[in-house]
C-alpha cells in the first residue's frame, strides 16, 4: 500500500465506524463481576423508584423502594459516576473512561424514556469524563467533569435534553472532582486541593479558597437557603453562608487525630438536616439543625459511602464498594443491607505507588479466582509537581477494574517528592513529619492498621525490599506493613478504632511481599491461562499497566514473591498465594465461581501459543535488519488469527520493540497499521500520539542520520580537543579525542533501505482532525502540527493553529507557549515567556573550568532557583554564549548540604549512569514543536549524558572540563551547534530551551517554571542564536 493509500484507509474505516462506539471503551468482564461493581451515585425519585450507578457500567434500578434490585442492561462497560431523573420515565446517567498512555479521558451520556429499562447512548464523543449531572425539566440540565484541551471548563450546559452540549467559559484551570447544580442557572464545583468555584451566568467564578491543605474536596451541597457545604479528605468539612465568601468548619464529635484519618466523600443536605459519610463507612454523622451539633451513627458495615439521598428526615439510602446499598428509615439511626456483592476484602494490597502493583498477581486473584480485593495507595506525587495528565489516582482506579479489583484508593496524606530525585527513606519521613507535626511514620502505621480492620483481608500484599537496596522506600514500606498486621490484631493498639469507629481487631492469614526482579520463594508464570477471563494473565494486564505507565514498559514473564508473615505452617503457606486460606466461592469475601469465558480451552492454548510465538519471533528479529523488513511484510498474516484486541496489542508491542532498537522508521509503518486494521482498538489513540511526536521532530531525524565527517570538521575537532588536554591538569588519564560519531547510529532509524509507506505529519494531523477532535484539541499536537507549518514557510496555517490554543486555553504554561510564537512572529511588546540572547564571540574559550575567557564577560546569565524555596544553601548560575562551530555552556553550583561529592580520574564512559550524581541538564527544543528535545547532561566530575528524544543511543561529540572544591563546582562545556540542528538553520534561531539541576536525595532547581525531571517542554523558555 502506498503512503496516499494509508490515509484514506484510516480515515474511512474511522468515519465508518459508528459514532457512537467511535473510541474504544474499556474491555467487557464476566458477568459475576457486576454484582460486585463499586457503585458511585443513588437517586430515589420517590419511596419506591430508585437507582444506583456504578463502576463497569453497572445500573440498578428498584420499584419497591429497594426491597428488590436488578440490573439493567447497561449499554457501556466504562464506569458511570452520576445519575438523575426528572419524573417516573426520563432519566441521564454519565461517567468516562481514561485512554491508554495518552491517559486523556472520554465520556458517556446515558438516557432513559421508559424509566431505566434501555439506556441509550447519547452523542458524546469529544466530552471528557463527567462527574456529575442534574436536569431540571425534560430540555435543560448541566453536567460536570474532568477539564480537557477542548473544554478547559469541564462544565457543560445543555439545552436539547444532552444531545447536544456547550461548555462554561474559564479564565482558570482546576480539577474539579464534585459538583452540584441547584437550579438552571447557578451551580458549584470543588475539586483538588480545596478549589471552589461558582458556575453562574455562563461563567465560571472562583470563590475563596477553604484552608483545606493537602485536602481535596470530594462532595459538595447546596442547601435551601443557598450555604454551600463540602466535604473531602482528612474529614474535611466546610461550610459557607450564601455569598460563599467566607468559610468555617464545624465542630465534630470527633477527635482530631480520628478525623485525620478518615475521609469524607458524601453529603446529603434536607431543610436543616445534613448528613456525611465516607470511608470507612462504618459511621455516618447527622446534624437537624444546620450543623451546629452533631450525632455520631453507625451502619454496621465498614465499606466505604460513595454517595447519600433522603427523601425526608427519615428515608434514606446510601451506596459505596462491593455493590453495598443501604437503606434507613429513622434519619441513619439505624440502617439496613438491601443489596452488596461482598462484606470484606479478601485480599489487600497495600503499595506506594501504582507502578510497583504485581498487576498479572491481581488480576489472577481477583479476575480469574474471584476473591474480592482493595488496593490501597498511601503516597502521592501530585504535591511538588502539578499533574499534567489525568490524577494517577482516577488511572488506577480505572485500571485496576479491569482486573476484577473492587476498590481502589489513594490516601492524602503522605507526599513524595517528584520522580527522579532519588529521595532517600530518611528525607521522605522528614517531608511526612512536617504534614504531621513530626509523627509521619506513627500516622502511616496508624493508617494501614485502619485498613486492615477496616477490610479484613485474608491475605495482604505489598512491596520488597529492592535488590542492594536501591529503592529504600520499598523496605521502609514492608516494613510498616508487617507492623500495622501485627497491630491491626491487637484489640489494646488504638483503641479508638473500636470506640469510636467500629473498627474491630483484625488478623490477617498471611503477609506477601512482591519482587521487582521475579525472585522470591514463590513465583507466578505470566503466561498462565485465565480461563474465566479468556486470555493469559499478562495479556489481560496489558490494558491496566497502559493506564498506569507514561509508557510502554514490558510485562514481565514471571513475578516474585517473599512470605513475611503467616499464621499457617509457612510449608504450606509458601506454597503459592493463596495456600492457608480458607475462602470459599460465594462468601462475603469472594465470588461466586463463574462459567469459563465462551472460548475453548484447546482454542485459548493455542491461541496464546501462537501469540507467544509471534513474541519469540519479534524478539530474535530484534539482531537481525533483513527480518525486521520482512516481518513488518508479514503483519497482516501474523495478526489474522489473532483477536483484534491482541492483533492492536501485538503491533503496539512491535512498535514499542522497534523503537527501543532505534528503527523509528519500522516503528512509524507498524502504528499506521495499527491505526487503519484497528481504528476502534484502545491503542490507536496511542498511535497517533506517537505518530505527531515522531513527524514533528526534527532533533530526532537530525541525530539519526549517519553523516560523514569532513576533513576540514575533523581536523577543526582535533585540534580543538589537542587545546582541551592542554589544559588539564598533569597526569589526569581524562583526555579528550575527537571521535566521529557512535556507529550504532548506522542502525537508528531513517533507513533508506526501508520502504517509504509513512505518513507526512499533516497527512497524520488531518487524519486525527477528522476522526478525534478532541485529541487533535490537545495543545502538544497543534503545536507540533503548527510548528511543521511554519517550518515550511505556511505562517497562516500555524498562525492559526496558535491563535486557537492563546484563546481557548486557560491561563497555564500551553496558553503563553502559543502567545510567545505569535510574539515570534509580530514582535510586539515583550515575550511572553523568559529570552535569552546567546551571544556571538569569534574567540574560542579555553576549557578548563575557570571562566575567565572574554567570552564569559558578556555571555548571557542566569540562575537556577527551586520552585519550593528550599535551595538558599545550594544556588546555581548558568552561562550561555556560542561562536560559528560551539554552543558553550557554563554552570557554577554551590555543593547541596549533606551531599558527598567523590571525583574520578578514570576515562569518562559511554553513556553512564548519572541518576546518583549532582548534574546540571540542558534541554534543547531546536524546532520548537514542544515535543521532543535533546537532553545533554553533565554532572560535578564532568562526566557527561546524551539522549534524543528520550533515545541514548544519541551520542554526540562534545567537550567538558570540571573543576571542584569543598563548596561548589563548576563545569565549562562545548556542544557542536551542527550536532544540534542543520547549518543553514543555526544563525538567529531560536530555540526552545530549559535549563535544570537535579540533586538526589535534596531538591530540583530550574531555569523556567514548569519544570520537572522529566522534562516539561511546554516549561521551557527562549535562547535565540544570535
Amino acid at each position: 500500500m502506498d503512503r496516499h493509500g494509508w490515509i484514506g484507509l484510516i480515515v474511512g474505516l474511522l468515519m465508518f465506524a459508528n459514532t457512537n462506539h467511535l473510541l474504544a471503551e474499556p474491555m467487557s468482564l464476566p458477568p459475576q463481576m457486576l454484582e460486585d461493581a463499586e457503585l458511585k451515585d443513588v437517586f430515589f425519585l420517590d419511596p419506591d423508584r430508585g437507582w444506583a450507578v456504578g463502576d463497569r457500567g453497572v445500573i440498578c434500578s428498584t420499584d419497591d423502594g429497594g426491597r428488590h434490585w436488578w440490573l439493567a442492561d447497561s449499554p457501556v462497560n466504562c464506569r458511570l459516576e452520576s445519575i438523575r431523573f426528572i419524573d417516573e420515565l426520563r432519566g441521564w446517567a454519565v461517567g468516562g473512561w481514561t485512554h491508554p498512555y495518552s491517559h486523556r479521558t472520554s465520556g458517556v451520556v446515558l438516557r432513559t424514556e421508559d424509566g431505566g429499562r434501555r439506556w441509550t447512548k447519547m452523542p458524546s464523543e469529544t466530552l471528557p469524563t463527567l462527574f456529575t449531572v442534574r436536569f431540571f425539566d425534560r430540555r435543560r440540565g448541566w453536567a460536570a467533569g474532568k477539564p480537557s484541551a477542548m473544554y478547559p471548563s469541564g462544565i457543560f450546559q445543555t439545552e436539547d435534553g444532552g444531545r447536544s452540549w456547550s461548555s462554561v467559559a474559564l479564565t482558570r484551570r482546576d480539577e474539579w472532582l464534585a459538583a452540584e447544580f441547584t437550579n438552571p442557572q447557578v451551580g458549584v464545583v470543588v475539586g483538588r486541593n480545596g478549589a471552589a468555584a461558582e458556575v453562574k451566568a455562563h461563567t465560571v467564578q472562583p470563590l475563596p479558597k477553604p484552608n483545606t491543605g493537602l485536602r481535596h474536596a470530594r462532595s459538595v451541597r447546596i442547601s435551601p437557603r443557598g450555604e454551600i457545604w463540602i466535604a473531602g479528605d482528612g474529614g474535611m468539612l466546610m461550610k459557607s453562608e450564601p455569598a460563599g465568601r467566607e468559610w468555617f468548619s464545624p465542630q465534630l464529635p470527633l477527635p482530631q487525630s480520628t478525623l485525620g484519618q478518615i475521609d469524607f466523600r458524601a453529603i446529603a443536605v434536607r431543610g436543616n438536616s445534613c448528613w456525611i459519610a465516607g470511608n470507612p463507612g462504618t459511621f455516618l454523622l447527622r446534624s437537624a439543625d444546620e450543623g451546629r451539633s452533631w450525632q455520631l451513627l453507625h451502619t454496621g458495615q465498614s465499606l466505604p459511602i460513595n454517595s447519600l439521598q433522603f427523601l425526608d428526615d427519615q428515608r434514606g439510602w446510601a451506596v459505596g464498594v462491593f455493590g453495598t446499598i443501604l437503606a434507613t428509615r429513622d434519619g441513619g439511626q439505624t440502617w439496613i443491607r438491601q443489596r452488596s456483592g461482598g462484606d470484606r476484602a479478601a485480599m489487600l494490597a497495600v503499595f506506594d505507588e501504582p507502578r510497583h502493583l504485581p498487576l498479572e498477581a491481581l488480576t489472577l486473584l481477583c479476575g480469574h479466582e474471584g476473591y474480592l480485593g482493595a488496593v490501597e495507595l498511601i503516597t502521592r506525587r501530585d504535591v511538588e509537581t502539578a499533574p499534567v495528565q489525568e490524577l494517577i489516582e482516577t488511572r488506577a482506579i480505572n485500571a485496576l477494574s479491569t482486573l476484577g479489583v473492587s476498590q481502589c484508593n489513594q490516601a492524602w496524606q503522605f507526599p513524595l517528592r517528584q520522580a527522579g530525585l532519588k529521595m532517600p527513606a530518611s528525607s521522605v519521613v522528614d517531608g511526612w513529619n512536617v504534614v504531621h507535626q513530626g509523627c509521619g511514620i506513627e500516622q502511616l502505621e496508624e493508617y494501614v492498621t485502619l485498613r486492615i480492620r477496616q477490610w479484613r483481608p485474608e491475605l495482604l500484599l505489598t512491596r520488597a525490599a529492592s535488590p542492594n537496596n536501591e529503592d529504600p522506600l520499598g523496605l521502609l514500606i514492608g516494613q510498616i506493613v508487617t507492623t500495622a498486621t501485627e497491630r491491626a490484631a491487637d484489640p489494646n493498639a488504638y483503641p479508638d478504632h473500636a470506640r469510636i469507629l467500629g473498627l474491630q481487631p483484625w488478623k490477617a492469614r498471611k503477609v506477601v511481599a512482591s519482587t521487582t526482579d521475579g525472585s522470591g520463594t514463590m513465583h507466578l508464570e505470566t503466561s498462565r491461562l485465565a480461563t474465566q477471563l479468556g486470555r493469559s494473565l499478562r495479556d489481560h494486564s496489558l490494558s491496566a499497566r497502559a493506564l498506569i505507565s507514561n509508557e510502554w514498559i514490558a510485562a514481565p514473564t514471571r513475578v516474585g514473591f517473599e512470605l513475611l508473615l503467616t499464621d499457617a505452617p509457612r510449608s504450606v503457606a509458601a506454597r503459592d498465594l493463596t495456600s492457608g486460606l480458607v475462602v470459599a466461592h460465594g462468601s462475603d469475601a469472594r465470588r461466586p465461581e463463574g462459567s469459563p469465558a465462551p472460548v475453548s480451552l484447546a482454542s485459548l492454548r493455542k491461541s496464546t501459543q501462537q501469540q507467544e510465538l509471534v513474541e519469540t519471533l519479534l524478539v530474535h528479529a530484534g539482531s537481525d535488519h533483513d527480518s525486521h523488513v520482512d516481518l513488518t511484510g508479514q503483519l497482516d498474516s501474523l495478526t489474522r488469527d489473532v483477536s483484534a484486541r491482541r492483533g492492536g496489542e501485538l503491533l503496539y508491542q512491535l512498535a514499542q520493540n522497534y523503537r527501543e532498537l532505534g528503527r523509528y522508521e519500522l516503528a512509524a509503518n507498524t502504528l499506521q497499521r495499527l491505526a487503519a486494521n484497528y481504528p476502534q482498538h484502545e491503542l490507536a489513540e496511542a498511535a497517533f500520539v506517537w505518530l505527531v511526536g515522531y513527524h514533528s521532530g526534527s532533533e530526532a531525524q537530525h541525530a539519526f542520520v549517519t553523516e560523514s565527517v569532513s576533513k576540514d570538521e575533523s581536523r577543526n575537532r582535533a585540534s580543538f580537543a589537542a587545546s582541551f588536554n592542554e589544559a588539564l591538569p598533569p597526569g589526569t588519564q581524562r583526555k579528550a579525542i575527537a571521535t566521529r560519531y557512535d556507529s550504532r547510529v548506522q542502525r537508528a532509524g531513517f533507513d533508506s533501505v526501508v520502504p517509504s509507506t509513512r505518513l507526512s505529519l499533516s497527512e497524520v494531523a488531518t487524519a486525527i482532525q477528522r476522526t478525534r477532535l478532541d485529541l487533535f484539541a490537545e495543545p502538544s499536537v497543534r503545536l507540533a502540527v503548527a510548528s511543521a507549518h511554519r517550518r515550511a514557510g505556511q505562517l497562516h496555517q500555524a498562525r492559526q493553529l496558535y491563535q486557537q490554543i492563546a484563546n481557548g486555553q486557560p491561563l497555564g504554561a500551553w496558553r503563553q507557549t502559543a502567545r510567545a510564537e505569535l510574539w515570534f512572529e509580530s514582535g510586539r511588546g515583550r515575550c511572553p515567556k523568559p529570552l535569552l540572547i546567546c551571544t556571538s564571540h569569534e574567540t574560542k574559550p579555553l576549557l578548563d573550568a575557570k571562566l575567565d575567557d572574554p567570552l564569559w564577560q558578556s555571555a548571557a546569565k542566569f540562575d537556577l532557583r527551586s520552585q519550593l524555596d528550599d535551595d538558599e544553601g545550594w544556588p546555581a548560575s548558568i552561562m550561555l554564549a556560542h561562536d560559528d562551530d560551539y554552543l558553550y555552556v557554563a554552570a557554577v553550583c554551590q555543593n547541596a548540604p549533606s551531599v558527598e561529592y567523590t571525583t574520578s580520574n578514570e576515562p569518562r564512559s559511554r553513556d553512564p549512569d548519572l541518576s546518583n550524581q549532582d548534574r546540571v541538564e540542558v534541554l534543547i527544543d531546536a524546532n520548537r514543536d514542544y515535543n521532543s528535545f535533546y537532553r545533554l547532561t553533565v554532572d560535578h566530575r564532568g562526566w557527561t549524558g546524551e539522549a534524543c528524544w528520550g533515545d541514548t543511543r544519541w551520542n554526540p561529540e562534545w567537550f567538558v572540563a570540571a573543576t571542584s572544591d569543598d563548596r561548589s563546582w563548576t563545569i565549562e562545556a562545548a556542544i557542536p551547534l551542527t550536532g544540534l540542528a542543520e547549518k543553514e538553520e543555526i544563525a538567529g534561531a531560536t530555540w526552545a530551551v530549559g535549563v535544570q539541576r537535579v540533586v538526589p536525595a535534596v531538591g530540583f532547581q530550574s531555569w523556567t517554571q514548569p519544570a520537572s525531571a522529566t522534562g516539561q517542554p511546554e516549561g521551557f523558555g527562549y535562547v535565540t542564536i544570535e
